[in-house]
């Protein structure tokens, strides 16, 4: 989003100039000057950002007898010319954190499903639920532990087929992982459908203040306004009566 506004913005300054504008085409490309360094140099993303991260790390988990952590997947890579898969590299940290609480919860000899999450909805030809299950089950995650969502193809639909699941367990906590990001949405959306979960960020994003414009805080305020456009939506859909029904929160 903010590279097509800085692009816009020059598209109307070149404009301005075959029209003979000189006011209007020096006024956006001031405005694009203004809007590369104001970003690019990771004012406005970490404004956006620190708006998003507000939970810490869940170090130590207060374990229940009945535990679930639900891992929202992030997607899955093909190795060129076979069929291999894998999570995207932008999901290990999720995966990461999924196995560090469960071996956790085992280790204080609890009961502790995991809960993965997420179909193929670039048609990748393998669901990334199922992906993240054969590389957890390579880190020593049981089977018999493992619980699969492989329907959904956003984060809204996680939380729908994700509770639908959960609803059938008799959990007395769940915990939610996905990036520090994310994490805002993916609770409103799972709080939607009935289930109240702890949040467990698996990263923290932080942009790199510089002199100098880059790339990496670009990517970084697109990341950002993604989750606000995400909540925004939400809230229009549900004023509207457009969100799927929602249900009243079994308190776990």
């Amino acid at each position: 989003m903010f590279v097509i506004l800085l692009i816009s913005f020059l598209l109307i300054a070149a404009l301005g100039l075959l029209l003979k504008k000189r006011f209007l085409s020096f006024t956006f490309l001031f405005l694009t000057l203004i809007w590369i360094f104001a970003v690019g140099c990771g004012f406005v993303p970490s404004l956006l950002v620190d708006q998003l991260q507000t939970h810490s790390p869940l170090q130590k988990p207060l374990w229940k007898d009945r535990n679930a952590i639900v891992v929202l997947g992030l997607g899955t890579v093909r190795w060129p010319d076979t069929n291999s898969f894998r999570s995207h590299a932008f999901g290990y940290s999720r995966l990461f954190e999924g196995a560090r609480l469960y071996f956790d919860c085992k280790n204080n000899n609890k009961n502790c499903a995991l809960v993965l999450t997420g179909g193929d909805p670039i048609k990748m030809g393998q669901a990334e639920s199922q992906v993240a299950a054969a590389e957890l089950k390579n880190l020593g995650v049981l089977q018999s532990d493992l619980l699969i969502e492989s329907k959904s193809n956003n984060t809204f639909q996680n939380a729908q087929f994700t509770s639908e699941i959960l609803n059938t367990k008799d959990f007395e906590q769940v915990l939610l992982v996905t990036s520090g990001t994310h994490m805002i949405r993916a609770q409103l959306y799972f709080s939607h459908f009935g289930i109240s979960s702890f949040a467990a960020p698996a990263d923290h994003i932080i942009p790199e203040y510089s002199l100098t414009p880059k790339a990496l805080n670009f990517a970084v305020a697109d990341l950002a306004w993604r989750e606000i456009m995400g909540l925004a939506r939400y809230w229009i859909y549900q004023k509207l009566g457009w969100n799927a029904t929602s249900t009243k929160s079994r308190g776990l």
